[in-house]
């Protein structure tokens, strides 16, 4: 569970480059999705009718753009409201910082290439003539097999499989299982 951020309306508005409807003291608690909106939190509308359903809902806030009517809650107009949210998003639910480590009960083939800052963990297998960029992290019991290239920035998580010859770019992330 994250930490729990408080942060006034005005605040939040700043760090999305928005301007404040109503209160700009209004405490956000968290954000949430417009489906199943919470109580204290920021949520963002792109359809003038769905802001009227969240006017009913425990929402705190909302993130509108600009040629949307008033509303009785309070809002960031954005340009983008749904960016906005995003940057949010990061804000309550930061990414995970791994620590450095290649673990002792890691294979890594002799002939791989790994960079500098790199997290392997236990269970994982790097083939021949792997390459592992700069500040990529690899979950357990993950399977890298030979002539893999795997670029900067990237986060393989628990249980992939990355056949022979497999190519992936920068800044990329692989959810368990795949």
């Amino acid at each position: 569970m994250p930490k729990e951020i408080m942060k006034t309306l005005g605040e939040l508005a700043k760090l999305v480059n928005g301007q404040v409807k109503g209160d700009s003291n209004a405490l956000i608690k968290g954000i949430t999705h417009a489906d199943g909106p919470r109580q204290g939190c920021i949520t963002f509308a792109t359809q003038p009718k769905l802001v009227k359903a969240l006017e009913a809902s425990e929402a705190a806030a909302l993130i509108i753009p600009p040629n949307f009517p008033p509303s009785s809650k309070p809002c960031i107009v954005a340009e983008n409201p749904k960016l906005a949210w995003s940057i949010l998003l990061e804000l309550f639910f930061p990414s995970r910082i791994y620590q450095t480590e290649i673990s002792n009960g890691a294979f890594i083939h002799p002939t791989a290439s790994i960079g500098k800052n790199v997290r392997i963990e236990k269970g994982v297998y790097v083939g021949e003539h792997a390459k592992i960029g700069d500040g990529s992290v690899i979950r357990a019991n993950s399977y890298v097999d030979d002539f893999v290239v795997i670029g900067a920035a990237c986060i393989i998580h628990p249980n992939v499989t990355l056949y022979d010859h497999t190519s992936i770019g920068n800044s990329v992330i692989i959810h368990a299982g795949c």
